[in-house]
């Protein structure tokens, strides 16, 4: 027979801005017995109740509160008000007790004034309800007692202490999953009994649903009928259609092919043309070479005309002047000859006066 796993064991504690504790604050606790000692108002009953808080407690009054933000460091010696309560819970589950796959669980509860709660388990988000079924094993294991308790119980009605026993008891976890059983079995009855109306409400259409579910089933047999002669039909239709169109593909084939042919020729003469344009380019640059030529030969020819003008005009200018030269050198030649007579006139008679200025030379 085995022994039954022991329960987990509380090892940390970890406080932020819940009601006296304004910084980060960490209880270990180690094996045995942990006690925490101080005066009154030094903040102890506040560690219980951070771990109820932690553990989901909803109800204000056994945390001693009235609304969430009187759970929040609410500031005082110099230190603002903090805007987050934030307790972390952590337990060693190495024996399994908890229904968790993890040997070391921490449950966090966040609170901010807003209103807004937070709940974690191993730092991932879950919902209140997670907690409660997570920490509903803990009753028997742990329980928070806590000022006056003791007399609150003994005061207490038969059916108040009766929940106070039953925490104590472990039976806070079971009673959660008999009230789940009993929402889920409500729901169930619910179920069944709509599935009742349903059955009641389409009984009579019986009759009326066996004679649509016939007509539906010759419907089917003439519509598999349709089905086959229309596969008929148009299998015929796609036969005629495959042949008209490998014709068709053959026509095109050849159609492609004379298309080919076509654009190699006008590749073809595409580059005939580019040749030839070539060609008239460079016959253009001979034509404006002997266009050149062709101007500076009919400049060069129209200059030699206009000196040959020039050299018939002076050929006759001189043969003009040569005449009257010709006519001048008769007129010199007349001139001359009336001179060397003249001359031969001078000479006898200087020869005359050279004989006389002898004689009068010889004579002085």
């Amino acid at each position: 027979m085995s022994l039954p796993a022991a329960p987990p064991r509380l090892t940390r504690l970890e406080l932020h801005g819940f009601k006296s504790f304004a910084g980060r604050t960490v209880f270990a606790f180690e094996s045995g017995i942990t006690a925490v000692i101080g005066p009154n108002g030094s903040g102890k009953s506040n560690i219980s109740d951070a771990v109820r808080w932690a553990l989901g407690e909803q109800s204000h009054g056994a945390l001693r509160s009235k609304r969430t933000e009187d759970v929040i460091f609410a500031g005082g010696s110099g230190r603002a008000p903090s805007g987050m309560a934030e307790v972390a819970v952590t337990f060693d589950n190495t024996s399994g007790w908890l229904p968790i796959a993890f040997s070391e669980v921490t449950v966090t509860r966040r609170a901010y004034r807003t209103g807004e709660n937070q709940y974690l388990i191993n730092g991932k988000r879950v919902r209140l309800r997670e907690v409660a079924h997570l920490t509903a094993s803990l009753g028997q294991s742990h329980t928070v007692v806590g000022q006056g308790l003791v007399d609150a119980a003994l005061s207490q009605r038969a059916e108040e202490r009766r929940g106070l026993f039953e925490h104590a008891a472990d039976l806070t976890g079971l009673r959660l999953k008999a009230a789940e059983a009993e929402r889920n079995l409500a729901e169930t009855e619910t179920n069944s009994a709509r599935l009742m109306d349903l059955l009641t409400e389409l009984e009579p259409r019986l009759k009326t649903l066996e004679r649509a579910a016939r007509q539906a089933r010759e419907w089917k047999g003439v519509q598999d009928r349709l089905h086959a002669l229309q596969r008929g039909h148009y299998g015929r239709l796609l036969r005629v259609a495959l042949g008209h169109l490998t014709t068709v593909s053959e026509v095109a084939a050849a159609g492609t092919a004379a298309l080919n042919r076509g654009r190699e020729e006008v590749d073809r003469l595409v580059a005939a043309v580019q040749v030839a344009r070539v060609a008239a380019e460079d016959t253009r640059a001979v034509l404006a070479q002997q266009d050149a030529r062709l101007q500076a030969v009919l400049d060069q020819v129209r200059r030699i005309g206009h000196e040959r003008d020039l050299a018939g005009e002076r050929y006759a200018a001189l043969t003009r002047r040569r005449e009257d030269m010709a006519y001048t050198q008769t007129g010199l030649d007349e001139q001359v000859a009336a001179v060397t007579a003249e001359l031969t006139g001078l000479a006898g008679n200087l020869a005359a006066v050279e004989a006389d200025a002898v004689t009068a030379r010889a004579t002085v």
